[in-house]
């Protein structure tokens, strides 16, 4: 991971604006596609589009992507404040 999200987590709009950038940024200088794809899932997820996220989000975690542990932080949130505890294991 790119290490953006400690800003995105901040749930802090500035925080997710400066995350937006850097995530630019990284593009720019030729990042790994898979990963700033992810870091923009979360950033969007965290930004209030967790709908339009979480099947995609879903997948990742059926497929065991490495970075699992950072991915369950971000769901486990929004399944266990619908009530959908078995997502949130």
């Amino acid at each position: 991971m790119l290490g953006i999200g400690p800003i995105w987590m901040s749930g802090n709009q500035d925080a997710q604006a400066r995350a937006k950038r850097l995530l630019d940024e990284a593009e720019r200088l030729g990042w790994v596609e898979e990963a700033l794809f992810l870091e923009r899932l979360l950033l969007r997820a965290q930004g209030g589009e967790y709908p339009a996220v979480e099947k995609v989000l879903e997948k990742a975690l059926e497929k065991e992507h490495p970075d699992t542990p950072l991915i369950l932080e971000v769901m486990v949130p929004f399944a266990v404040a619908r009530y959908e505890l078995g997502k949130a294991r």
